[in-house]
C-alpha cells in the first residue's frame, strides 16, 4: 500500500469516528442556528447603512465570511483532540508498531481535521439554496456565484486551522490551556493583520470590502466608504443595492495559494515535533510490563508445592476505622490540592507576580492587574467539573456519599478561592482605601469564574470548552472594556455585581443538573 493510500485510510477512519459522535451533532445544530441568524439579518455585511440584495453572490459572501470567521476561532477547538485520543486510548502505540511513518500519520490527521471542518462548510453551502429561496428577494440560483466563495475562500482557511490543530497537538506544552489560549490570540492577530493589510488576508474580507464598496458607490447617493462592516449579533440595515459577486484578481489567488502552502509547511514541521507516542510515560509503562513479565518468569522457579501453599493461606484484611460525619475542611483542602497539583515553580511565580502587581501599581491602574490575575489560572479552572471524566475516576467519585451536594460545592469553593487568591493584591489595595464596593465587585467576578468553569466542565466533560469560551469572554470583556461582558467591572458602567451573582447562580444550577444527569446514568 503506497503513501497516499495509507494517508487516505487513516484520514477516513478518523473522520468517520468523529462525525459519529454526539458532539458533532451539537456542532451541526449550531451551524443551522447560524443559518437562521443570517436569514433573520442578525449576521451579515453592510455599507453606508444598507446591505445588498440577498441574491446568490451576496448570500455566498455572507455565508463564506461567517464560516471563515467562526471556524477560524471555533474550528481549532472542534478538531484539536485526535492525537490525544489516540494516545489515551493506546491506539497510537499500536500505530507506532506498524510501518506507518510520522509524516503519513501527521498528514492523515490533518486531512481528517480538514474534512470535519469541510463538512460544516458543506452544510452551510447546501443550506444557502433554500435560504435564498425563502428570503424571496432574488430566487434565481447561480451556482458559481453561490458556491465559489465557499470553495475558493473558505477551504484554504480551513486547511490552515486543520494544520495548526495537528501542530499544537505534537508540541506537548501546547496541548493544554497554554495552546488553547495562545491559539485564540494567534488567530486574532492573523485576522487583524490580514484586514489591515499587514499580511495576506486569510478570510479575504478586505477583497470583499473593496468589491462591495465599488458596487455600493455606483448605486447609493449618500455613500460612506468608512461604514463597511461585518456584524454578528445585531440587526442589519435593509437592502439598498445589488452586488453581483467577487472577481478574483491575481493578488487574491496568490494569497489563497500562500495559505495552502503555509498549511502544508505547518504539517511538515509537525512531523519533526511529533514523538510517535514515545513519551516518557509510555516507556515507563513498558518497563513495568517487562518487569512484571520477568517477575512471572522468576516465579516459575519456585516449587509448585510452595506456590499452592501460598494460595491456601487465608487472606487477612484490615478494615479502616469508619469515620462518621462530614469533614468539610478536609474535603475542601483535598479539592484545592487537586486543582493546584502538578504546577511548576514558574506558575507560582506568575501567580505571585500578579498579586504583587495588584498591590503596587499606581492609583487608578491597579484594577488592570485583574486582567492578568484572572487569565493566569485558566488551566486550573478548566479542570473543574470534568476531572473525573478526563482521568477515568467517575466510578470512584460518583460512588462516594452524596457526591452532588458534598463534592461539587467544595469544587466550586476551591475554584472561587483560587480566583480570590489571584486577586489578593487588588483586594488588599481596595480594603486599605476603603473601597468595599470594589471588594464586592471582585467577589462577584470570582464567583462568576468558578461557576462558569464548573458548569462548562460538568456539561462537556472536557476542559477545552471553558478554555475557549473564557478566553474569548476575557478578551472581549475586560481587555477590550465592553461593560456588558466585563466581569471584572473595571470598564465603568456602575455596580453590576447583582447581575454577575445571578449569572453565577444560574451556572451553578446548570452544573448541578449536568452532574445529576451523569449520576443517573
Amino acid at each position: 500500500m503506497n503513501t497516499f493510500h495509507l494517508i487516505y485510510h487513516l484520514a477516513r477512519a478518523d473522520f468517520l469516528e468523529r462525525i459519529r459522535r454526539y458532539s458533532f451533532l451539537v456542532v451541526l445544530a449550531a451551524v443551522l442556528f447560524t443559518c437562521y441568524e443570517i436569514y433573520a439579518d442578525h449576521i451579515g455585511l453592510s455599507v453606508s447603512g444598507f446591505r445588498g440584495t440577498m441574491n446568490s453572490a451576496w448570500l455566498g459572501a455572507t455565508m463564506t465570511l461567517t464560516a471563515t470567521k467562526l471556524l477560524g476561532f471555533a474550528g481549532f477547538y472542534i478538531v484539536n483532540n485526535s492525537i490525544a485520543l489516540d494516545e489515551t486510548s493506546r491506539v497510537g502505540q499500536l500505530l507506532a508498531a506498524t510501518p506507518l511513518s510520522k509524516g503519513q500519520y501527521i498528514f492523515g490527521k490533518a486531512l481528517s481535521n480538514f474534512c470535519v471542518l469541510a463538512v460544516i462548510v458543506l452544510v452551510l453551502m447546501l443550506a444557502s439554496v433554500p435560504l435564498q429561496w425563502f428570503a424571496g428577494e432574488d430566487r434565481h440560483i447561480r451556482i458559481v456565484a453561490l458556491t465559489g466563495p465557499f470553495i475558493f475562500i473558505s477551504l484554504p482557511m480551513l486547511a490552515l486551522v486543520a494544520a495548526l490543530a495537528v501542530f499544537y497537538e505534537t508540541v506537548r506544552w501546547l496541548r493544554g490551556a497554554v495552546g488553547n489560549v495562545s491559539y485564540f490570540f494567534l488567530i486574532t492577530a492573523l485576522l487583524t493583520a490580514g484586514f489591515l493589510g499587514g499580511i495576506s488576508d486569510p478570510t479575504a474580507l478586505k477583497s470583499f470590502e473593496t468589491s462591495i464598496q465599488a458596487s455600493a458607490q455606483r448605486q447609493l447617493t449618500n455613500f460612506d466608504a468608512k461604514s463597511f462592516s461585518f456584524s454578528i449579533g445585531r440587526e442589519i440595515a435593509p437592502r439598498g443595492f445589488t452586488w453581483e459577486g467577487l472577481d478574483p484578481d491575481r493578488k487574491l489567488v496568490e494569497g489563497r495559494l500562500l495559505w495552502l502552502a503555509i498549511a502544508l509547511g505547518i504539517c511538515g514541521a509537525a512531523t519533526f515535533t511529533f514523538n510517535r507516542f514515545e513519551s516518557g510515560r509510555f516507556r515507563e509503562t513498558l518497563g513495568k510490563v517487562a518487569g512484571a513479565q520477568n517477575s512471572g518468569a522468576n516465579d516459575a522457579l519456585v516449587p509448585v508445592e510452595a506456590q499452592v501453599e501460598t494460595l491456601r493461606r487465608p487472606v487477612q484484611t484490615v478494615q479502616p476505622a469508619v469515620r462518621r460525619g462530614f469533614a468539610l475542611p478536609g474535603l475542601f483542602l483535598a479539592e484545592l490540592e487537586l486543582l493546584l497539583k502538578g504546577r511548576a515553580w514558574w506558575w507560582y511565580a506568575g501567580m505571585l507576580g500578579g498579586i504583587v502587581a495588584g498591590a503596587t501599581m499606581a492609583a487608578g491602574e491597579f484594577h488592570q492587574s485583574l486582567w492578568f490575575a484572572w487569565i493566569w489560572p485558566i488551566a486550573i479552572w478548566s479542570h473543574m467539573g470534568n476531572r473525573e471524566s478526563q482521568f477515568g475516576t467517575k466510578e470512584v467519585v460518583f460512588s462516594a456519599p452524596r457526591p452532588l451536594w458534598r463534592q461539587l460545592p467544595m469544587t466550586w469553593l476551591a475554584g472561587f478561592s483560587v480566583a480570590i487568591l489571584a486577586a489578593t493584591g487588588v483586594i488588599a489595595r481596595m480594603a486599605v482605601s476603603g473601597d468595599w464596593v470594589g471588594v464586592e465587585k471582585v467577589a462577584a467576578g470570582a464567583s462568576f469564574i468558578a461557576s462558569l468553569a464548573l458548569a462548562l466542565g460538568a456539561a462537556s466533560g472536557s476542559s477545552k470548552l471553558f478554555e475557549a469560551l473564557y478566553t474569548a469572554l476575557w478578551y472581549i470583556g475586560p481587555l477590550n472594556r465592553v461593560p456588558a461582558l466585563d466581569y471584572t467591572q473595571t470598564a465603568g458602567g456602575g455596580d453590576r455585581s447583582a447581575v454577575w451573582l445571578a449569572a453565577s447562580a444560574g451556572l451553578c444550577l446548570m452544573a448541578v443538573a449536568g452532574r445529576a444527569a451523569k449520576l443517573r446514568r
